[in-house]
């Protein structure tokens, strides 16, 4: 359906078919979790940061262009989440960096170790910037 035959539809129809939708999408959602668990995976619960927390904050560089790099850490010391930008707001680069961190923070926040992250962005930023807290992380517990 075109965007154009929505300005036609009545409200009022729209309403009835959103009012049908709510409940089958719940029941989609439970049908899901039961064929899930059925073959042994269990949908994760996500780790609630505190409001405020301690972050640490570096420069990093990364195929000819600069980042800048937050990260922060659950209280028992793994990372939990971190915020990457590019040198130029607005770029291209610049919205790679922000949605891969994003994917990547709430990866960390479902359970995801960090080495997998590692392995699998090893030459992008995410992966220099993740290499370097590695390091920063050892230093510390050294």
């Amino acid at each position: 359906m075109s965007v154009e035959v929505l300005k036609y539809v009545p409200a009022t129809a729209l309403r009835r078919y959103r009012t049908k939708l709510k409940p089958m999408r719940a029941e989609m959602r439970r049908e899901l979790d039961r064929l899930l668990e059925g073959i042994g995976v269990m949908r994760g619960s996500r780790e609630i940061l505190p409001s405020r927390r301690a972050n640490t904050t570096f420069e990093l560089e990364c195929n000819a262009l600069r980042y800048s790099c937050s990260f922060s850490c659950f209280a028992d010391g793994r990372l939990a989440e971190l915020f990457l930008q590019n040198h130029k707001a607005g770029s291209q680069a610049d919205a790679n960096a922000r949605d891969s961190a994003v994917a990547a923070s709430l990866a960390l926040q479902f359970g995801c170790p960090i080495e997998t992250l590692r392995n699998g962005t090893a030459s992008t930023p995410l992966g220099c910037a993740l290499d370097l807290i590695a390091t920063f992380k050892d230093k510390d517990h050294a």
